[in-house]
């Protein structure tokens, strides 16, 4: 095939990429690249499919998972920092020496612990979300300051 039909297919993947940010098509737009530079070196159109083939089989499988690990760790550390701060209401009983105990934050639940490991809160209890550690709410009575400052 000749060269532009390449560059033209790896365009149009890195654009869908682009809009579905789900690690796919980026991984065609490579064996295209690829395919690109046998088309280049004069190489026959069979050969050009098959490079194109054969890497996108390879990173589909060996830098894929990788790349997603990578990626949702950055999303999710994304999503835990936008509740730090937030105000939640607890949905069953925060016992931090149990390891048990859920808020609700928005339309989330969320695994909480106390800051303090002897406090436990009872349900209905609003909340503040100091931080949150291996996707977990730490969290602490909201008090008359907070609401103050709130209102």
């Amino acid at each position: 095939m000749k060269p532009v039909v390449w560059l033209v297919i790896i365009i149009i993947l890195l654009a869908i990429e682009l809009i579905l940010m789900n690690l796919t098509a980026v991984w065609v737009a490579a064996g295209a690249a690829v395919a690109l530079v046998f088309s280049l070196c004069g190489l026959p159109g069979w050969s050009q499919i098959a490079a194109c083939f054969a890497v996108t089989i390879l990173m589909m499988f060996f830098v894929r998972p990788v790349a997603m690990k990578y990626y949702h760790r950055g999303r999710r550390q994304a999503i835990d920092e936008l509740i730090i701060g937030a105000d939640g209401i607890v949905l069953s009983e925060i016992n931090t020496r149990q390891g048990v105990g859920q808020i609700a934050v928005g339309e989330k639940v969320w695994a909480a612990r106390g800051k303090d490991p002897k406090e436990i809160f009872k349900p209905g209890t609003v909340v503040k979300v100091l931080d949150v550690r291996a996707g977990k709410a730490i969290v602490r009575e909201k008090t008359i300051s907070d609401r103050r400052r709130m209102g």
